[in-house]
Formats: structure tokens, sequence, C-alpha cells
């Protein structure tokens, strides 16, 4: 989940490192829905990737935002949270829609946590999982009627173009989204293999380069998406 740039000689050495802070992903989902109402001892639900350093980091960033250890854009959580009990984690879902839609009617299932009002993805597809969840038949409707009566909010992470449509209030491919309360996707686009590609540009233009160029994670919701480009 990061680029390497190496200049060729004898031996390859590392030039650049482009990438995304993980952490600082999880922070900035967390510090969304705080922002959005959400509270300590208010249900959440946190749908994770496979496990790698990039899945984890974001689920550690997620919760040490929530206990006040770690910042987004220079602010810490105002009330830090003393416990993560209301937390669900889905486990690793291999980063695979289907498997998010599956395991959240799973979660659905039980009629308690109908009222969930938070819901944390590592990435775009997992959330659309959510949605597919709720389009479909496999959760009782009264207790989706009540889910979706609380306008529950949704992060996610990528930029997928139609997440992106869908932020922006486009609801063709995913009518459902529209009873949201909102829905966020923290910026981890592909195109950030053209920094890298810059760099080697810039590099064997003789002009100086980062050795270590983190890219900073940032909340993509209805007030700004228009200013972003997503990928197909």
């Amino acid at each position: 989940h990061s680029f390497f740039m190496f200049a060729v000689s004898s031996i390859l050495v590392p030039v650049s490192n482009v990438k995304y802070d993980n952490v600082e992903i999880g922070a900035a989902a967390a510090s969304y829905l705080v922002a959005n109402g959400l509270k300590e001892g208010d249900k959440v639900a946190v749908i994770e990737g496979d496990g790698s350093s990039a899945d984890t980091d974001r689920t550690d960033g997620f919760n040490k935002y929530l206990l006040g250890e770690v910042e987004y854009n220079g602010k810490k959580i105002e009330t830090p949270w003393t416990s993560l009990d209301s937390v669900s984690y889905s486990g690793a879902t291999g980063w695979n829609p289907a498997n998010a839609q599956a395991w959240f009617e799973t979660y659905l299932s039980n009629a308690d946590n109908a009222d969930t009002k938070y819901i944390a993805s590592w990435d775009d597809g997992l959330s659309c999982g959510v949605f597919e969840a709720l389009a479909g038949s496999a959760i009782d409707e009264s207790v989706k009627a009540t889910f979706l009566a609380g306008a529950p909010f949704i992060t996610g992470c990528g930029g997928a173009q139609v997440v992106y449509d869908t932020i922006a209030g486009d609801y063709t491919t995913y009518p459902v989204a529209e009873q949201f309360g909102g829905f966020m996707s923290v910026t981890y686009p592909p195109a950030m293999i053209q920094v890298t590609i810059q760099a080697m540009v810039d590099y064997f233009d003789g002009a100086e380069v980062l050795q270590d160029n983190t890219q900073s994670a940032e909340c993509v919701d209805k007030n700004n998406v228009a200013n972003y480009k997503g990928f197909e």
C-alpha cells in the first residue's frame, strides 16, 4: 500500500517512498463520525479488511482517536472514550464486498443492533457491501426499517467514482444510501502512482525528491466531493 521509486545503477537504490498513513485513515473516519454525533456508548460497526498492516493500522487509528491517543487534522477528540465495548469489529473480509454484505446481514440478524447509527469500513467496496445488504432480503424488514430510521452514517476509503457519485447525491446505484445521514470516503487514491512517477521524473532531472512522501488522508463528503475525481 505504498509505492517505491528506485534509481537503477549497479544496484537498486530506493529514492522515494510514496504512501498514505493508514493510522491517519482510521483516525479520519473516527473524526467524521464523532463530528456527526458519535459519543461513547453508541454502537459502532467497523468493517475490516484482511488483517494486513494497512487494515490493522486503520483499526488502530480509529480506536486510538476515540481514546484520545491520536489526532486528526491537528485535533484530538474533545472527550476521550474510556472503553471501546460498544464497537463491533467484522474481522477479516478479504476486502470483499460480498463478505462485508454477509457480515452486515449477520450483524443485523440481531435486532438489538438495529439502533446502530455509525459504521466505519476500510474500503469503499466494503461500504457498498452494506448498501447491498440493505437492498436485499436477508435482513428482517422491521429491523432494516428501524436501522434506516436512525439516519446512520457510514465511512469508506479509496475514492471509487460510484462512491463519489453517491456522496454527491446520485443514488442510482445505491438508492438506500439516500436514507443515510451521511456518507464519507477517506482518500487513498490509486492516482498516487502518478506522484511516484513524477518523483522519478524529477529525480532523473536532477531535482530533489522527498525520500519519505506521506500523503495526507482527507475526508470527502457532500460538502467537498465536487473537488475530487474518483476512479472507475
